[in-house]
């Protein structure tokens, strides 16, 4: 479904990235949203509304969610709860799988390789003693 100018875009994060696309995105005509911890955060001077609050907070989340026709992130370090409360109210893009999956590097590189994308080497480790090399 097409999100037409008029219609507000919500991001998940308002530090530079979300500043310069919300410029981006209000000179095409569209309202502009953000959640963030910082009420003074770089795009909150071009937002049209800065929901406050932490990036895991499902109940702000929601809020932005409810304002917003669409919403993305500008920052991959979104609480996945958070991103899922967005996703059952709102489309959220990328959904909140691809989160899921480049937050965690291990899940990523596995991914990939299924993907039949190249990946360099790499080893899992689990503990701290696995994650020096000997």
């Amino acid at each position: 479904m097409p999100v037409l100018p008029g219609s507000s875009i919500g991001f998940l994060g308002g530090g530079q990235l979300g500043r310069m696309s919300a410029i981006a995105a209000r000179s095409l005509g569209y309202g502009v949203q953000v959640l963030d911890p910082d009420p003074n955060c770089a795009a909150s001077a071009v937002a049209d509304h800065v929901v406050v609050g932490a990036f895991d907070d499902e109940g702000a989340a929601r809020e932005l969610a409810a304002s917003s026709a669409v919403v993305t992130y500008e920052i991959e370090k979104i609480g996945l709860l958070a991103a899922r409360a967005v996703e059952a109210r709102t489309p959220l893009r990328p959904s909140s799988r691809v989160l899921e999956v480049v937050q965690d590097r291990l899940t990523q590189k596995r991914f990939l390789e299924g993907a039949g994308i190249p990946v360099g080497p790499y080893a899992e480790a689990s503990t701290d003693d696995e994650a020096v090399p000997t």
